[in-house]
């Protein structure tokens, strides 16, 4: 008995063509979607994925195609047919239009955006602070829930009585996949509510030509990390240090 509904050969192939691109397209969609930065390792695998593809729909497209590509370190490859749809895709690299690259360093000290923050922090303005995070740190969560993390972190402590206190800086050009340049300032900083010296690490990255906020954290700190309470009393008392301008 003929199951095959009266479709022959070429008309299975087609269907094949349209199902294959209609499960493709939703995989890149999706893709696009749930890893807009992907890491190195996501990155390849995409990549390998999309070629191997390419390929799968090159073997069932009529015509012909030839590819050639020089290596770097010298030799030729060449190929045609479903492989030429492969190897265009790999070597024309299109995922990586997933990643952003790597900005220029904003001409500006990072230093006094920071120091905005943080007094954002101090007034309990959450709006402000919240405005001066980056497009992509917003989008990771909303208003109400950032208002609400930083009022857990920063209410128990109380006022601050002293700093923030520089203590050094650290730069990354990636971090977690996500493409700088960042930021880091550490601050030793005192509060009225809670005894000992805390750590503020403050972070920005690189947005469009401009710093933008990008973490903020705050733990209690111990020698030698920072400094004992009795010596930053002291120097608080005769202004060794200053706090960041």
């Amino acid at each position: 008995m003929n199951h095959n509904l009266g479709l022959d050969k070429k008309d299975l192939e087609k269907y094949a063509i349209f199902l294959f691109g209609v499960i493709f397209l939703a995989v890149i969609l999706t893709i696009v979607l749930l890893i807009p930065t992907p890491t190195l390792t996501q990155f390849f695998t995409f990549r390998l994925i999309l070629a191997l593809a390419a390929g799968g729909v090159g073997a069932l497209i009529p015509g012909l195609i030839q590819f050639e590509h020089i290596l770097s370190h010298g030799p030729l490859v060449r190929g045609g047919g479903a492989v030429a749809f492969s190897a265009t895709v790999w070597f024309s690299n299109p995922a990586q239009f997933a990643i952003k690259s790597i900005e220029d360093p904003p001409a500006f000290d990072a230093g006094p955006y920071m120091a905005e923050y943080i007094v954002a922090l101090d007034m309990e303005n959450h709006s402000l602070s919240y405005a001066l995070l980056s497009k992509l740190d917003r989008a990771s969560i909303s208003a109400v829930a950032y208002s609400q993390l930083i009022t857990n972190a920063r209410k128990p402590l109380g006022k601050r009585i002293a700093g923030p206190f520089l203590q050094n800086t650290a730069t990354a050009s990636q971090l977690n996949g996500r493409n700088g340049p960042f930021i880091f300032n550490a601050y030793q900083s005192t509060f009225a509510k809670k005894p000992g010296v805390w750590l503020e690490i403050a972070g920005v990255v690189a947005e469009e030509g401009k710093w933008k906020m990008h973490s903020y954290t705050i733990q209690p700190c111990l020698p030698p990390m920072c400094l004992p309470l009795e010596q930053f009393i002291s120097l608080q008392a005769t202004n060794q240090e200053t706090p960041p301008k």
